[in-house]
């Protein structure tokens, strides 16, 4: 067990072999040996030093987060022997390529300890910092004739996740999913009355008022339980499933006026509560406009949607083929509109690679890793996901660093 000294190093001479680690403001010294050393404090408030020297350890930063990275690189410095515990020897500026690292994840019927192992040891593990949890199978305390036998989850249990996140300088973004891939409504045949299309429930009616009776007052629980800065609301493949329009072709919308109507009813909501809207990008973009995942069934559409959607919408866009970087126009587009955007690829390593590379060379918020492994979140005994889960190391790596070696060249 090390002595640990708070605020102020020990008196005299600094002993051998100390670990010097601080904020470069409230605790200067770390930083000045850094610096001494050639290897400078980075101006992003997420960069560190880190030096190991044959006397001590040193880890610096502008910031508690930046601290927290150092240090998790310099548990891959340690070697752990009969001898003892050492480090390798090391100088390192170090500070991300993206701002916005993230992890797209469900939850999962007693998967509170799965997750919080997770998010500790792969995600703030490799400098995730931030974590979308599509979490609309949590038994609601608004809906419980809603929980689900198989995938349904205890707000106790839910809560192992909240209290883990802050701690490992992780912000939770809550994902559940609305219009499009709402089928979580009708669990258990519920709510069958507000279905667009009540033979296969999957959407919604965007003209019926227990719509929205229904989802404000879900939503409203689910920013008392988070309390989020961000809240994505899905969005994504409305039409994909199910006959719509079909209750509502009685109003005489168009698909259009209709997905547009209900984003902004939902914009409105959150923006009287001081909460960002994040939404998945694909309904918005035509197809001659990016290589996939492209919904909107004319062109003019696409730029009718987008040009109706507010600007601080967040835009969660995803293409899941491996294309060049530059083929991955959809980005520069949503950001030369004025929208916040983050590239989403899922498991394939080069889609993941590559996206984080337009990322960068966009100079967009950041990437954001999708897990589409099934709504019971499991990493253990699963050897089936494993897939999509060691793909969050590749996100980690590429996101953080901007590493353009391809990943069968990667040394790990």
């Amino acid at each position: 067990a090390l002595p640990v000294v708070r605020e102020a190093p020990p008196a005299g001479e600094l002993p051998a072999g100390c670990i010097l680690l601080g904020e470069a403001e409230r605790f200067p010294l770390p930083a000045g040996v850094c610096e001494q050393a050639g290897a400078g404090l980075p101006e992003h408030d997420e960069g560190y030093s880190l030096l190991v020297t044959k006397d001590r350890v040193c880890v610096a930063s502008p910031t508690e987060r930046g601290v927290f990275y150092g240090i998790t690189t310099l548990l891959q410095l340690a070697k752990v022997s009969e001898a003892g515990l050492e480090f390798k020897g090391a100088r390192i500026t170090d500070y991300p390529s993206l701002d916005f690292r993230g992890i797209h994840c469900l939850s999962g019927k007693n998967a509170g300890d799965e997750i919080s192992k997770a998010l500790r040891t792969l995600m703030a593990r490799f400098k995730i910092n931030t974590l979308v949890w599509q979490c609309e199978y949590i038994v609601w305390d608004s809906c419980p004739e809603l929980e689900h036998r198989e995938y349904g989850m205890t707000k106790s249990d839910a809560r192992k996740v909240i209290e883990a996140a802050p701690k490992h300088f992780v912000e939770i973004i809550p994902l559940v999913q609305s219009l499009g891939h709402s089928e979580w409504i009708f669990t258990n045949g519920h709510n069958l009355h507000f279905a667009e299309d009540p033979e296969h429930p999957y959407a919604y009616s965007p003209i019926h008022p227990d719509s929205y009776k229904f989802i404000f007052k879900v939503y409203q629980e689910v920013l008392d339980f988070f309390q989020p800065r961000i809240f994505h609301i899905g969005h994504d493949e409305v039409t994909t499933e199910g006959r719509f329009p079909h209750r509502s072709k009685d109003s005489g919308k168009t698909v259009t006026e209709l997905i547009m109507e209900d984003t902004l009813k939902l914009h409105r909501w959150f923006t009287e509560r001081k909460v960002q809207v994040m939404l998945w990008g694909d309904m918005f973009l035509y197809r001659t406009e990016g290589p996939d995942a492209c919904l909107a069934p004319t062109l003019e559409d696409a730029r009718l949607r987008r040009a109706q959607l507010p600007r601080d919408v967040f835009v969660a866009d995803w293409h899941y083929g491996i294309f060049e970087p530059e083929e991955l126009s959809t980005l520069p587009l949503w950001k030369n509109e004025g929208f916040p955007v983050v590239g989403c690829p899922w498991f394939r390593a080069e889609n993941i690679r590559n996206m984080a590379l337009a990322c960068i060379q966009n100079g967009v918020e950041g990437l954001l890793q999708t897990t589409w492994a099934g709504f019971n979140f499991r990493i253990t005994d699963n050897p089936d996901a494993w897939h999509q889960y060691w793909a969050y190391i590749w996100a980690a790596h590429y996101a953080w660093s901007g590493d353009t070696t391809p990943p069968e060249q990667l040394p790990f």
